[in-house]
Order: structure tokens, then sequence, then C-alpha cells
């Protein structure tokens, strides 16, 4: 059973969360640690043993005797909670609390006392504990004082991953600008974008396309070379933005005093990311073109495009270096196809179009084309169908820019077979009621209406309507002006807010609902769009 009402009744605004930032609090609690403090050893042997008997599962429990030997510990250890007792020989609990949070003032302090006494509890307030427990402690008062330190620790830690996810953004779009200069100029400064450059250093460029069935964010990518990858950092030797629409840039400087760093290695680890994105399923496109080491910044990041632009001429291969486009060298090439072409859309001649586009897939594929040229033929193309395609007043598919959005020269030709098809048998649209785009999309919107929960995919779709899916994802883009995976996104997480609202539903089961087969991919997406687990949410929205 599917549960209550349609997916489009809900609507919630789209907001990027720095992906990591938010763990579940289990894993939080087990990466906690923890410093007891008084100088009674039966005490401290107490608390110990509730510790262990929580539900904390703490990584570290430390015991020290006096406040000057805590001192010392916590400034090695730097522990996340201290338990301390107010009254010990020599240095006591409160100059101890001054002192350390001087120090570490992200470290939460609990004060524990055996008097209840006013002005102790008001001055350990002041200076900024988390919590004031009285002798003998009881489980449920530590419990509480431990639960209240772990709520403020895990809002600190958002508010610094935010902050640090704001500060890292800035950078990005400060690097992004810096890099369209020095990739114009003659000769560059490139210390603007890496801190350790020094003459005598390499450049290596990655450059990423994803298709439009998938997505990443810039967040996310700082998220698995961060954690990858530590010794690369961000405007020292590594700089890394989103260029355009779902193509990265990535590029390594690497000084002459470093070790070599191997190319394959952050290959291995962008192809893993977009795995751990796509949850295990890869029914995407991509492409990764690598450069090889150069002096020269510009030549790096240039040779590395157009390595991800022969994507098209090297079909199957996802990871492109300069050895594999070598062979595409020509700039001659038969266009007698063109006037066929201009012949056909001015005949709308149907029956030799066919003949027409497997002459030019012929001409392309046996003359070892380089990109360039390739991508002349497309413009010239492009061209000819501005001319004889135009339907006023309902608008016309917006096309890619360059040829590289196709997977294949096929694929291009399939493209083109299923564009034509439509304009030679239809007539023109008197409005967009009546276009048959509009209707094909209108379709598949309630196919997904109706599907949601199934596996869904926008080749599959294609398939079962023998349409070309590069034309199909393009028109549901412009018509739809959202992409299919973004609708069927927006679907399932508005029937999961649904789910959620009723306070029926375990989390498992509105996931599976709502066509997510694992319950932490959903928890993650649903977080990352809505700013809620979807446990808060539920009790948000019941209460």
């Amino acid at each position: 059973m599917r549960g209550p009402a349609s997916p489009s009744a809900y609507r919630f605004p789209r907001v990027q969360i720095h992906k990591g930032a938010h763990c579940t609090q289990d894993r939080r609690l087990s990466m906690l640690s923890v410093l007891i403090v008084d100088d009674e050893e039966w005490i401290r042997l107490g608390i110990v043993s509730k510790l262990r008997k929580s539900r904390f599962n703490f990584s570290q429990i430390l015991q020290e005797q006096s406040a000057e030997q805590a001192l010392e510990t916590a400034i090695d250890v730097q522990p996340d909670i201290v338990l301390c007792d107010i009254r010990m020989d020599g240095m006591d609990g409160l100059a101890f609390t001054r002192k350390l949070l001087d120090l570490l003032p992200n470290t939460k302090i609990v004060i524990i006392s055996g008097y209840n006494e006013f002005l102790y509890a008001k001055e350990a307030i002041r200076l900024g504990v988390s919590d004031y427990l009285l002798k003998p402690i009881d489980t449920a008062s530590l419990s509480q004082a431990l639960e209240k330190c772990v709520r403020q620790i895990e809002l600190n830690q958002r508010h610094q991953s935010a902050l640090s996810a704001v500060k890292k953004s800035i950078q990005r779009k400060t690097l992004r600008s810096a890099a369209a200069d020095i990739l114009t100029q003659s000769d560059p400064d490139y210390s603007q974008l890496f801190s350790n450059y020094i003459d005598g250093g390499v450049f290596l460029a990655y450059y990423l396309y994803l298709d439009i069935s998938c997505s990443l964010s810039t967040d996310n990518l700082d998220d698995y070379l961060t954690r990858q990858f530590p010794e690369l950092r961000l405007g020292e030797n590594l700089i890394y933005y989103e260029n355009q629409c779902n193509e990265f840039l990535i590029v390594l400087y690497q000084s002459p005093i470093e070790k070599c760093f191997e190319p394959e290695a952050l290959v291995k680890m962008l192809e893993n990311l977009l795995y751990a994105e796509s949850h295990g399923t890869l029914p995407c496109q991509y492409t990764i073109g690598v450069s090889t080491s150069h002096l020269d910044l510009r030549t790096a990041v240039n040779e590395a495009i157009l390595c991800m632009k022969h994507r098209i001429l090297c079909i199957n291969k996802r990871i492109l270096y300069p050895q594999d486009i070598a062979q595409f060298t020509s700039v001659k090439i038969d266009l007698a196809f063109l006037s066929d072409l201009k012949e056909i859309l001015c005949r709308k001649d149907k029956n030799h179009m066919e003949a027409v586009l497997k002459s030019m897939y012929h001409s392309i594929e046996t003359s070892s084309l380089s990109y360039d040229t390739l991508q002349n033929v497309y413009l010239r193309v492009l061209i000819l169908l501005g001319e004889h395609l135009s339907f006023p007043p309902v608008q016309p598919l917006q096309m890619p820019a360059e040829i590289y959005y196709f997977s294949s020269v096929w694929d291009w030709i399939d493209f083109l077979k299923e564009l034509l098809t439509r304009f030679l048998e239809n007539e023109q649209p008197a409005s967009r009621e009546e276009d048959p785009r509009f209707k094909l999309i209108g379709e598949i919107q309630a196919y997904i209406q109706e599907n949601f929960s199934q596996k869904l995919s926008l080749s599959e779709i294609a398939q079962q309507k023998h349409i070309n899916y590069c034309y199909l994802s393009l028109l549901f883009k412009d018509v739809a002006n959202v992409t299919f995976q973004d609708y069927l996104m927006d679907v399932r997480l508005n029937h999961a807010c649904q789910l959620l609202q009723t306070g029926q539903y375990k989390i498992k089961d509105v996931a599976e609902l709502s066509g997510f087969s694992d319950q932490h991919y959903f928890s993650k997406i649903f977080k990352k769009i809505t700013g809620y687990t979807p446990r808060e949410y539920q009790q948000n929205k019941v209460l």
C-alpha cells in the first residue's frame, strides 16, 4: 500500500547542505572522549563504571586525580567532555575550569560538588560550564548531564561545519575567478591560485563531465577530497570548482620537492564518489579527461578538457588520457551530406532522411576526425536545423552548444533521426496544448507519479517509448523546466513528507514506499534537501 494523497501536494525548497557534516548520533557519540578529574579514586571509578554501562559508547574514558595533571592531559588529548570535582587539593575545580576554557573553549565541563552551594553554582554557570551535579551522583542525573553536553557539542559541530562550508564556498568562487583571469594571461602569477607554488613545479588537471541524469555538488566533492587525500589542500596545492553545469575542473599542483602524485588515485576516488552518489547504480554517462603533467597551467587544463570532449569519439571509455585521443587528427571530410540534409528539410522528404543520416554517420566514422572538426560539422548542422525546425509560437528544443553532450556519433545521429522524424510527421502546432512534445512529457510525468516507488530511469522510459535518450532528456528539461532526475526526486521526497506527517510509519517503511531501497541513503538525501533528518521532520510535524 502506498500511503496518502498526491505527491505534488507538498513542496519544499531545495537547500544545499554540506555532505558529511551530520553523522548519526550513535556514530558521533562513539567518537567522543571524557576526562574525569577527582582526587578520590573511588569516586572516579564509580563514574567510570556508570559511563561504561551507559548508552554513550565513548572512545576514551580518562582519569586524573589532580587539576594540574588533568590540565596537562586535556591539552594533550583535547577531551570533548570533562567531569570535574569542584574541591580538590591544589588547584580547585573553578580555577581549573577557567584555565581549561581559555585553552580549549569548545570543551564541555560538568562540575561535581558535594555541597549544594549557590555561590559555587553561580560562578560555575558564569564560567560557562554545561552542568552542575551534586554528590552522590545518580545514573539518571549523569545521563542527563552527558546528554546536554552531547547536544551542545552537536550544535557546535553543525555551526563549525556550516561556517567551514561557507568559507570554502567563498574560497572556491574566489579561486574560480582568479583561475579565469590567469588562464588568459601570458605571464601568470600561479601563487594567486596555489600558495605552495615555486618555479619548476607541475600541474595535473582533471575534467569531469556528468550526464544530465547525474548530480554532484562541490560540497560533496570537497568532502571526498578532504577525507581521501588530506595532503591536498584548497588554495595551497589544489583547486576545484564547477566550471559549468555538471562539469568540474580539478587541478593539482606538485612542487619539484614533493613526492609524485599518482593520477590514477584521484580518478579512482572520483569513480567511487560517483558510485556512492548514485547509491551503487550508475546508469549515467560520465567521462573524466586527465592531462599529463605540465609546467603551464593553461596547457594542462586545456588538455584535460580536450580529452573529456573526445568522449563522443571514444565509445565506452570513461577515463580519457592524451594517448587515447592521439589518433583523431584529421580535418578532412566530405560534407556533401550537408546539402542532402538541407534538401530533405526543405522538401520535408521523410523517405530519404534515413539514407542521408547513414551517409553522415559513415563519413564521420571513417575519417578519424579531430574533435574541433567534428564540432564544426555539428555547428553547421545546428544552423540548418535552426533555419528549418522553428515552430512558432511553440518554444523550439534547446540544443547543446557542443557535440560532446552526446555519448557517441551514433547517439547524435539517432537523436537527429528522432528530431527529424517528429518534424516531418507532424503539422505545425497552433498552441502549446496541441504540441505532441508537451503531451509526451505530460505522459511521462503522470507515469512517474504512478510508479515513483519503483526503480525508474529515463533511459528505460526512452526505450519503452522508442525514443532517443538524449532527445528525451533535452525535451524533458525544456518542457518541465527541471531534469528528469530532479523531478523524480521531488516526487519521491514530497511523498515521503506526506507519510512522515502522519506519524504512522517507520523511517524504513517511508523510504521503501517512496522509492528508496536504502534507509541510510534516503535519510542523507532527505536531510540534504529539507534541512531535517526524517526523524526530526516527523517529530516536528506530528507534535
